[in-house]
């Protein structure tokens, strides 16, 4: 079996891990801009003004992710 057929009946679990690794480093930026979770932003560590572009941002990044 060739390596190319391998990684081939793999795809589908590779492109899903990939999905699930981009979607949960989106919520992590956007809990960062809305929660200052696990840290705020910089500089000060706070959080973004809700309806900033930032803030709009982070709404789209933390439940658009899932």
């Amino acid at each position: 079996m060739s390596i190319s057929a391998k990684w081939g009946a793999c795809a589908p679990y590779i492109h899903s891990t990939l999905r699930i690794v981009a979607a949960l480093m989106f919520m992590q930026a956007g809990t960062v801009k809305l929660f200052a979770f696990p840290i705020g932003m910089p500089p000060d560590g706070g959080t973004a003004a809700l309806f900033s572009l930032i803030g709009l941002a982070g709404i789209l990044e933390t439940f658009g992710g899932p």
